[in-house]
């Protein structure tokens, strides 16, 4: 007899599709996995299908212009290929950063044939510049520089809340972070950036002198780099010992291995909370500094994160007092691993999942707020949008039963 099946893509990122493809068999169920393209070279991507590369197999033959007018049709039959065979073998989708067609079509026919629909917001897929800046400017934080790649217009807007809307709409589950929810409407479950805590082992003890320091920014502008660069070269100037390795564009396996063997790891100082980088080097064992904001963020209820709570402000005191405290080192390495087991790791995840789609009913982790009592809206143009897509989910029972109706900033509730 087969195993049942749980449908997971369409983004690899930070390897958690292909993460869960390997994991979701000890829980009894096989994965059928699926992107549109690969992520990034430096992820693993052991996925199934990499849709994108069906597509391109189209064949071309003359009359090239016939030839032109049909390859839309075999995109169009890839996609319905892909979910076609997603309905007939899986009963669970979970799906992080897209679906499967293009206009989200596909979550309508999850739903009258009586699928699970999961949905895990990661980041900037469902992360409003706007809002973010609204929000971290309430808390007194900096703002995350985006830089002139950002797509800021009212378009851009639409391509976010149509992908957040859509999951709020249709999830029988939903799983974010409050860090990105400043836009969000519907009350979900935290998602800690996981890991397979059994695919890493610890690392070394602390080095007595000379500890090496990593910093491995995906994105430079928003993980706060050039503060990080900045404090660095202050300390070496001044002669404090230490090593320092830039990690970038280099392959999961042998990042890990880097993080492994360094004793202090620095994610991010901007954007509060970890990314799959503090996730890997807490499982390591290694020393975590991340812009967390513990006393005026409340994104950690209940959890004692055994992370280095560092701005731009405060990065340069802290780092150099933890390079010099060996005993300090010591305890936060200690700490890291056991959290990495008890709260990060992939099978919590999944037991949770399992357990609310299963009937369980669990108490919200968060239920935001700041769209509806705080958040202003960025132009006129761009009112009618959130409007639209706040109509959208307007008949859900979770809107009725969490969201207050009124008008407040000619947004309409």
């Amino acid at each position: 007899m087969s195993k049942r099946k749980i449908f997971v893509g369409m983004t690899d990122i930070a390897s958690q599709v292909s993460d869960l493809k390997r994991i979701l068999p000890e829980f009894g169920y096989e994965a059928l996995t699926a992107v549109h393209e690969k992520n990034a070279v430096v992820q693993q991507c052991e996925v199934d299908i990499i849709l994108g590369e069906k597509k391109r197999k189209f064949p071309l033959f003359r009359p090239r212009r016939i030839s032109t007018r049909m390859q839309p049709y075999w995109t169009r039959y890839c996609d319905r290929k892909l979910i076609n065979t997603a309905l007939k073998e899986c009963d669970i989708f979970i799906f992080f950063w897209n679906t499967i067609l293009p206009r989200y079509e596909d979550l309508e026919l999850l739903k009258r044939n009586g699928k699970k629909i999961v949905f895990c917001f990661v980041g900037d897929d469902v992360r409003w510049y706007y809002g973010q800046k609204q929000e971290f400017n309430f808390y007194g934080f900096r703002e995350t520089e985006y830089g002139e790649n950002y797509d800021y217009s009212v378009k851009g807007l639409e391509t976010c809340l149509n992908y957040l809307r859509h999951g709020e709409k249709y999830a029988d589950v939903l799983f974010s972070r409050l860090d990105q929810a400043q836009i969000a409407l519907r009350p979900y479950f935290r998602h800690h950036m996981m890991v397979d805590t059994k695919s890493i082992q610890p690392g070394p003890a602390q080095r007595k002198v000379k500890p090496v320091v990593v910093h491995a920014p995906t994105a430079r502008n928003v993980k706060g780099s050039k503060y990080v660069i900045e404090v660095l070269e202050k300390l070496t100037a001044e002669g404090v010992d230490f090593e320092f390795i830039l990690v970038e564009n280099v392959p999961n396996h042998k990042a890990i291995e880097i993080f492994r063997n360094a004793d202090i790891i620095i994610d991010q100082l901007l954007i509060p909370g970890t990314g799959k980088l503090s996730s890997e080097s807490l499982a390591a064992g290694r020393v975590v500094m991340s812009h967390m904001a513990f006393a005026d963020y409340p994104q950690n209820p209940g959890l004692d994160y055994p992370v280095i709570d560092v701005n731009p402000d405060t990065f340069y005191e802290k780092l150099k007092h933890i390079i010099g405290d060996l005993k300090l080192r010591e305890e936060y390495s200690q700490r890291g691993r056991k959290f990495a087991e008890e709260v990060l790791d992939y099978r919590h995840f999944i037991k949770k999942m399992l357990s609310i789609l299963s009937g369980e009913k669990l108490p919200y982790d968060y239920v935001p707020s700041f769209f509806r009592e705080k958040f202003v809206p960025e132009s006129e143009e761009s009112v009618a949008v959130y409007n639209k897509y706040t109509q959208m989910v307007a008949g859900c029972d979770w809107y009725k039963e969490n969201v207050k109706p009124g008008t407040r900033a000619e947004l309409i509730f």
